[in-house]
C-alpha cells in the first residue's frame, strides 16, 4: 500500500497542480521498482479550467452561507439576485416556465446524476443552480464539467443541508461569485506491456487497464486506492524478468489525468488514439467498497465474451450488483467515468463503482476503504481478465 498512502500525503491533485506532477513521479516510480523493465509514456495536453472559484450567499439575515463555485461553471464574475425553484431528489422534468430566470436547487446525491441536471436547468433558461450536498457538514465538490457538455456559463454553488435550513424559505437570494480561467497542462501516463504470445492475431491487441489520479481533497477512495489496485493487478499479470505480459493479448495501464474535472484525460486519450486495438477496456473507479456505502456495483458492456468471463450469481451472492451497461445508458446518456469514450467505441468494458457519502469532501480518507475485501477484489478483476483473455483469444 506503499503508492496508496503517498498519494494520500499529496492531499488534493487538481488537473494542473504541483501537487498533480507529483502524482505522476510517484506513479512512475512505483511501477519502475515492481516491474523494472517497464517504460513510462507520457501523454500531454492542454485544457482550460476555472480557477480560483468563489462564491457567497447572504439570506435576508445577512448571514453568510458556506457554499462552493463547482469547476468549470459560472462567468468570471457576477451577482445573481433571483427566486428559488426546488427540484428536490431524483432527475425529474424540469417546467421550463417554471425555471426561467430561477435559482434550481437539487439534492446532490448518487442518485441524481448532477451533470445532466445541471445542463438540463442550464438549457430550461435558469439563472443558477445550487447542489445541497448529501453530507450534513461537508459540500461535495467537483461537478464533472465540460466532459460532455462543455463548459457552463450559469455558476452551479455546492451547500450542505446544514446552510440549506438557512436559505430554503427565502423569497429571493443573491449569489456573488466569481472565478477565473486558466490554461493547465494535463498528463496521462502508460505503460506497454507486449505479449509473449507469437501469433499473428496477437499482435497490437491490447487489454487496457486504467485508473485516474486526480482528486478533490485527498481522495483516499476515489481514486488513490485504484491507483493501487491498478500497479497490484500488473504485479500479477506482467512478468518482471522481461517485462512482458503473462496474458495472451498485451497489457496498456493509463494512469489519466483530469477525471475529476471533466473526464479530461480520458476523452483526449480517446480521441488522439487509435483504439482498434483495444480488446478490453477495464476501469477502476473507486473500486474497493467503502465501510458506508451502500452500493458495490460492477458495469459491463453486452460482448459475449465479457459476459462469459464472470458468472452475475457469483457477484450477487459476494454482494456486488452486477449492471449491464445498455440498460444504465437507456437511464443515463453518459457514464460519469472514464469508460464512457470506450464504451461508445463499442469496446468491451467494465467498470467498478462503491459507493461512499464522503467521496469528494475532506472525509474521504483511509478510515473509508473496507481494506478487508481489498483481496477479494483484487483476484475477482484478475480471473475476469484471464478468462476474457483466453475467450477473446480463441475467437479471432
Amino acid at each position: 500500500m506503499k503508492l496508496f498512502q503517498k498519494l494520500i500525503e499529496l492531499g488534493e491533485k487538481k488537473i494542473g497542480t504541483s501537487a498533480s506532477r507529483e502524482a505522476q513521479n510517484l506513479i512512475i516510480n512505483h511501477v519502475k521498482q515492481k516491474i523494472t523493465s517497464s517504460v513510462a509514456q507520457t501523454e500531454n495536453f492542454n485544457v482550460s479550467i476555472t480557477s480560483n472559484q468563489k462564491s457567497q450567499i447572504k439570506n435576508s439575515k445577512d448571514e453568510i452561507i458556506d457554499s462552493y463555485l463547482y469547476d468549470n461553471t459560472g462567468t468570471k464574475g457576477v451577482s445573481i439576485t433571483a427566486p428559488m425553484y426546488y427540484i428536490g431528489y431524483g432527475i425529474k422534468k424540469i417546467n421550463k416556465n417554471k425555471a426561467k430566470g430561477k435559482i434550481l436547487v437539487f439534492v446532490y446525491n448518487f442518485f441524481v446524476h448532477r451533470i445532466y441536471q445541471v445542463y438540463k436547468a442550464y438549457n430550461a433558461g435558469a439563472t443558477a443552480v445550487i447542489l445541497i450536498s448529501n453530507n450534513r457538514s461537508y459540500i461535495q465538490r467537483g461537478i464533472g464539467y465540460p466532459s460532455t457538455y462543455d463548459h457552463c456559463p450559469i455558476p452551479v454553488v455546492g451547500i450542505n443541508q446544514e446552510h440549506w435550513d438557512k436559505i430554503k424559505n427565502e423569497k429571493k437570494i443573491t449569489i456573488d461569485y466569481s472565478c477565473s480561467i486558466e490554461n493547465v497542462l494535463g498528463t496521462n501516463v502508460i505503460f506497454d506491456f507486449p505479449s509473449r504470445a507469437n501469433t499473428e492475431s496477437s499482435v497490437d491487441k491490447k487489454i487496457v487497464i486504467a485508473a485516474h489520479y486526480d482528486s478533490w481533497h485527498a481522495g483516499a477512495h476515489d481514486n488513490c486506492i485504484a491507483n493501487q489496485l491498478l500497479v497490484d493487478l500488473l504485479d500479477n499479470l506482467i512478468d518482471k524478468k522481461d517485462g512482458k505480459s503473462k496474458l495472451l493479448y498485451s497489457i496498456r495501464a493509463i494512469f489519466f489525468d483530469g477525471e475529476e474535472t471533466g473526464l479530461l484525460g480520458s476523452k483526449f486519450h480517446s480521441e488522439h488514439n487509435n483504439l482498434d486495438r483495444y480488446s478490453l477496456y477495464l476501469n477502476l473507479e473507486m473500486p474497493i467498497p467503502s465501510k458506508k456505502g451502500s452500493f458495490r456495483t460492477f458495469f459491463y458492456s453486452h460482448h459475449k465474451e465479457l459476459r462469459r468471463s464472470f458468472t452475475v450469481s457469483f457477484l450477487l451472492k459476494n454482494f456486488f450488483l452486477p449492471i449491464p451497461l445498455r440498460l444504465y445508458y437507456k437511464l443515463i446518456p453518459f457514464f460519469p467515468g472514464d469508460m464512457d469514450f470506450f464504451y461508445k467505441k463499442n469496446i468491451p468494458s467494465i467498470s467498478t463503482f462503491c459507493s461512499n457519502p464522503y467521496y469528494h469532501t475532506i472525509k474521504d480518507t483511509s478510515d473509508c476503504i473496507d481494506f478487508d475485501q481489498y483481496d477479494w477484489v483484487l483476484n475477482f478483476l484478475l480471473k475476469t481478465i484471464k478468462i476474457f483473455d483466453g475467450f477473446q483469444f480463441k475467437s479471432n
